[in-house]
């Protein structure tokens, strides 16, 4: 909906998701966290949630596969996955506890009830 509506637009925006959907059957590592969606105004955190709803629902990723764009393989590709990006022993304590079940809707991401950081509460709802 943020994208211009013009003929470059009309044919690269179902290009890109279904390019993004192909790579990602073919086991490509999608990572998300795009420039091109942020607001130098705003948090750039909901603009993160949205991206992950778009890969969704434009792009026919789970919404486990879209939690993994930014965490597993975000992390692996900033070249820090042996400490950080998944929840396992010897891992890093930093996660995101949620109301909800992301499994079931993407956008129960943004249903966010406490962060950890380093093993710490950081915020608590």
């Amino acid at each position: 909906a943020e994208m211009p509506d013009d003929s470059v637009a009309r044919l690269r925006t179902p290009w890109m998701y279904a390019v993004t959907h192909r790579a990602a059957q073919l086991g490509v590592r999608i990572v998300s966290g795009t420039d091109g969606m942020y607001d130098a105004k705003a948090d750039s955190l909901p603009l993160l949630h949205r991206e992950r709803e778009l890969l969704v629902s434009n792009a026919g990723l789970t919404p486990l596969q879209a939690i993994t764009t930014a965490t597993r393989n975000g992390a692996w590709a900033i070249g820090i996955a042996d400490s950080v990006g998944t929840v396992a022993a010897g891992m890093r304590a930093d996660l995101v506890l949620l109301g909800a079940d992301p499994a079931a809707d993407i956008r129960n991401t943004r249903a966010i009830r406490a962060v950890i950081q380093g093993g710490r509460v950081v915020r608590a709802k």
